[in-house]
C-alpha cells in the first residue's frame, strides 16, 4: 500500500473540507514490573508493582515523552533527565515512608547469572522480562528508616570478597529507572464528512545511538558486497536492519486515551520500508550518506535481546517489544559493547576495553574514544592526556610488568549505571564517526587478521588488538615501514596472550602476559607488519 494524498491542516487540503490534525500518543514503560512478574524474583513487602515506577505509562506518568507539533507533522520528544539512569521511590504500605524502590537478590544458580550481571533466562526464542538486571549496588537501610545506596564496586576491595558477595545473593539491591519505553501514535482527524480509519505508528524510545552518521543497512551493504559469509566478520549477530524484520509490535500496548489494543498479530510489516518501485531499470550505485536517521534501517533487527529493541514472547508467538532490554538498559549495553557489539552491530564495540578472547573484536575503536588510563605510555610519556571513554572506562594499552602486558579493564568491576550516575557515558565522542569510516576500520582489521599467522578470520582470531590509531598521512611519520606507505590509514597493535587474568592494584583492571607482539601500518593498498622486533614485511591488499 502506498499513501495517495498527503493531510494537513487547513482548507486547501481537501475540497470542501477544513481539517485539523489532533496527534495522540500512549507509551509504557514496564521493565522493572516484568523483572518480578515474570523474572521470578518475588516482591518486596510494602511495595506495588502496578504503580509508578515499576509500570510508567501515558495514563499515570507524564515524565516519559511529549509530543511536539510541527506544522502539519509532529515529533516524539522523549523527556530529558539529568542522567540515563536514576533511583525512584515508592511510598511502601508497610513502613509509611517513600522507600527507594529495590528488589532481594537471588543466591547464584547455574543460569542466573552473566558475569556479575543478574540474568533472567528467556524460555524460547523471546523475552518475556530484561535478560538482564543490575545488582551491584546495594541500597543500606538505618534503624531510622534512612537509606543510602552503596556502589559494591567501590566499597569491596577484594576481588574475592566482591565476586563471593555477588554469588550469595540475599542483599537488597536498587532497581534502576530509565526512560526507554515503546508505544503508539496516532492521530484523530477532524472535519471530514465521514470517520477516517487510522492505523497508528509503533513507537519506540530507545538507548541513545552512539553512532548517529553509521546505519545498520550501510554495514549490511558492505557485509553483503565484500565479506565471504558474515562470520568472517562477526562472532555473533550481524548488521541486518529493523526494516528487514517480519515481527508484530508489542500486541498488549493500547490506543491512546482507550482501553482498544492499538496493533493486531497479523500487522508484520510494521517495520517495513516501503516505496515506490525505481522509473528506470538502471542499477542505482550504493552510496554512503552522512545523515542522521532513526527510521528502521538505521536500527538493528537481531534481538538477544538487542540495542534499540527486544523480541518479545508469549504464549502466542513473538514481537517486538521494548522490555526484554536490560534493567536499566546501560546494563544491557555494556554486555553488548563488551562483546563485539553482540547483535546490533553498529554500537560501540568494546571487546578489546575487557580483553575478551571469545568475541574479538570486529568493530575497531581508536584509542582515543576508548580512552587513555593516567598509566598508559602515551599519557605517561605527555603525548595525550589521561581520559575516559564513550563508555567512562579506559582503554587497553601495554605495560612493562616484570615482561610485557596487555591492562585492560575488568569486566566484572565495570559497571556501565555507576558510570552513567557519574556523568561518564557521553554520545559525542563518536557522533561524527559515519558509515564509511567504520568500515574502512573493518576492511584494515580484516586485511591484518588475514596476513597475520595464523592467517585466520574476525571473528575467530585470538589476536587482542590492544593500540589503533587513526593516521592522516603515512608520509608524515618518521617510524613508518617504508618510504612507498603513503596516505591516510590506521596504526594498529596487537597482541597473543598466555597465562591466566591477573589482578592490578587497581581493582578496575586486569592484565594478560604478552606472548607475540605485532605492529601493523595499514593504508588501504599496503600492510606493513612486524612480529616483537622483527624486520618490517609489507604486503599488498588482495580483494576480499
Amino acid at each position: 500500500m502506498f499513501p495517495v494524498h498527503k493531510l494537513f491542516p487547513g482548507d486547501e487540503c481537501l475540497r470542501d473540507a477544513n481539517i485539523t490534525l489532533e496527534f495522540l500518543e500512549y507509551h509504557r514503560n514496564e521493565k522493572l514490573q516484568r523483572v518480578h512478574t515474570r523474572g521470578g524474583i518475588p516482591v518486596l513487602s510494602g511495595f506495588d508493582i502496578n504503580k509508578p515506577p515499576f509500570v510508567r505509562d501515558s495514563h499515570n506518568s507524564r515524565d516519559l515523552v511529549q509530543l511536539q507539533s510541527v506544522n502539519a507533522s509532529v515529533l516524539l520528544v522523549p523527556q530529558p533527565t539529568p542522567q540515563l539512569v536514576y533511583t525512584s521511590t515508592q511510598r511502601n504500605s508497610v513502613t509509611g515512608r517513600d522507600e527507594i524502590v529495590r528488589f532481594q537478590v537471588p543466591p547464584e544458580n547455574f543460569n542466573n547469572r552473566f558475569w556479575t550481571s543478574y540474568q533472567i533466562a528467556a524460555n524460547g526464542r523471546g523475552r518475556e522480562a530484561p535478560e538482564y538486571v543490575n545488582m551491584r549496588h546495594l541500597v543500606a537501610t538505618s534503624a531510622t528508616g534512612e537509606q543510602r545506596l552503596v556502589d559494591l564496586n567501590q566499597e569491596i576491595a577484594s576481588e574475592d570478597e566482591f565476586l563471593r558477595f555477588l554469588a550469595d545473593g540475599n542483599y537488597e539491591a536498587a532497581h534502576f529507572s530509565d526512560n526507554s519505553c515503546d508505544g503508539c501514535i496516532s492521530v484523530k482527524v477532524n472535519g471530514l464528512a465521514r470517520n477516517l480509519a487510522v492505523r497508528p505508528a509503533y513507537s519506540l524510545v530507545t538507548a541513545p545511538d552512539f553512532f548517529p552518521l553509521a546505519d545498520q543497512i550501510a554495514i549490511e551493504r558492505w557485509v553483503d558486497n565484500f565479506l565471504p559469509t558474515l562470520r568472517d566478520q562477526f562472532s555473533q549477530g550481524g548488521p541486518s536492519p529493523l526494516s528487514e524484520g517480519r515481527q508484530p509490535p508489542n500486541p498488549e500496548l493500547l490506543l491512546p486515551n482507550s482501553n482498544a489494543k492499538a496493533f493486531q498479530r497479523n500487522e508484520t510489516a510494521i517495520a517495513a520500508i516501503v516505496s515506490t518501485a525505481p522509473r528506470n531499470t538502471n542499477p542505482v550505485a550504493s552510496q554512503l550518506d552522512s545523515l542522521v536517521s532513526f527510521l528502521p534501517d538505521a536500527a538493528s533487527n537481531v534481538f538477544a535481546p538487542g540495542w534499540d529493541v527486544s523480541l518479545g514472547q508469549d504464549n502466542q508467538g513473538n514481537f517486538y517489544a521494548a522490555y526484554g532490554l536490560g534493567s536499566p538498559f546501560p546494563e544491557d549495553a555494556k554486555l553488548c559493547a563488551a562483546l563485539n557489539s553482540f547483535w546490533p552491530a553498529v554500537a560501540p564495540d568494546a571487546a578489546r576495553t575487557f580483553g575478551i578472547l571469545s568475541a574479538p573484536t570486529a568493530l575497531p575503536l581508536l584509542d582515543s574514544e576508548l580512552g587513555y588510563y593516567p598509566q598508559h605510555p602515551r599519557v605517561k610519556a605527555a603525548e595525550v592526556t589521561s581520559q575516559k571513554g564513550w563508555d567512562g572506562e579506559y582503554g587497553p594499552f601495554f605495560e612493562d610488568f616484570d615482561g610485557l602486558f596487555v591492562n585492560f579493564a575488568n569486566k566484572d568491576r565495570s559497571d556501565y549505571i555507576s558510570n552513567a550516575l557519574a556523568g561518564q557515558i557521553r554520545v559525542s565522542g563518536l557522533a561524527q564517526v559515519d558509515s564509511r569510516e567504520l568500515i574502512q576500520r573493518m576492511e584494515a582489521l580484516h586485511f591484518c587478521i588475514r596476513v597475520l599467522p595464523p592467517n585466520d578470520t574476525v571473528s575467530t582470531t585470538q589476536l587482542i588488538l590492544v593500540c589503533a590509531e587513526k593516521i592522516a598521512d603515512w608520509s608524515s611519520r618518521s617510524d613508518r615501514a617504508q618510504s612507498t606507505l603513503q596516505g591516510s590509514g590506521y596504526l594498529y597493535v596487537f597482541a597473543t596472550v598466555q597465562g591466566s587474568e591477573q589482578l592490578t592494584r587497581d581493582v578496575r583492571r586486569k592484565r594478560l602476559r604478552v606472548r607475540n607482539r605485532f605492529t601493523c601500518q595499514i593504508t588501504q593498498d599496503t600492510l606493513c607488519w612486524q612480529q616483537d622486533d622483527s624486520e618490517f614485511r609489507c604486503v599488498v591488499n588482495e580483494p576480499i
